[in-house]
């Protein structure tokens, strides 16, 4: 069950940590997240994970079945936003 207005985002890293270990803290985040929640993503953020996963080094430890699976799940369910140019372009780290 979904908890109306609550929107999380979360790092790239984080992601994939969670799809290479199906029982670490990653995991449990990113699946009560995409049960519970509603991920965030603008479409740099969705393109930085889609690019990461398709990295041959992550071969040994996710399929490309899994990395297609996360992806279809996070774009249904995903709430998408814009980035405005000059907010996109700070560094805010």
């Amino acid at each position: 069950m979904r908890t109306p207005g609550i929107s999380v985002v979360i790092d790239t890293n984080v992601w994939i940590s969670g799809l290479i270990s199906l029982a670490g803290a990653p995991a449990q985040i990113t699946r009560k997240v995409i049960r519970h929640c509603q991920p965030v993503f603008s479409e740099a953020t969705f393109d930085e994970l889609k690019d990461r996963l398709w990295r041959p080094k992550f071969d040994r430890y996710i399929s490309m079945d899994q990395r297609r699976a996360l992806l279809d799940d996070l774009d249904a369910v995903a709430q998408w936003v814009k980035v405005k140019p000059e907010i996109a372009a700070e560094a805010l780290c």
